[in-house]
């Protein structure tokens, strides 16, 4: 599916020189295609930060074209952050309150797989559920 750059992330424009198709916002606005806008909680470490922006792009990038993915990446405020990750982040990501009021198609969480599995045997308490806390409440 075309990618919709939505924003100046700079993965839009290396998934682009890597081959990817990614869109301008006005030539996507232009086409009568389906939209589905993703919010992207990035709970990756720094070190991975960006390539994980990347390798969602090419994963969604190399669906069918029946629709244009507009990307909103996130990342809460609880997950520890280094100067130059949380400068990332602020210059490129979404507030997930104002995703939530302007609403979205989907929602994907990518964390590290050590977390995952704690997760999965105590949600309450694990270190990677509380960006979840609250997350949904309204």
């Amino acid at each position: 599916m075309p990618i919709v750059a939505n924003s100046d992330l700079p993965s839009f424009e290396r998934f682009r020189r890597e081959g990817g198709e990614v869109l301008s916002a006005g030539r996507a606005g232009s086409q009568d295609i389906r939209e589905l806008h993703i919010g992207l909680m990035n709970n990756m470490p720094d070190a991975a930060l960006e390539s994980t922006e990347r390798q969602f792009l090419r994963l969604i990038g190399g669906c069918n074209r029946i629709a244009q993915f507009y990307v909103y990446p996130f990342s809460p405020p609880q997950v520890p952050r280094t100067d130059q990750a949380q400068a990332h982040i602020e210059k490129y990501y979404h507030d997930f309150d104002q995703l939530k009021e302007e609403g979205l198609d989907a929602l994907m969480s990518l964390e590290p797989i050590r977390f995952a599995h704690t997760c999965r045997m105590r949600v309450s308490g694990s270190r990677c559920a509380k960006p979840w806390i609250g997350l949904y409440r309204t």
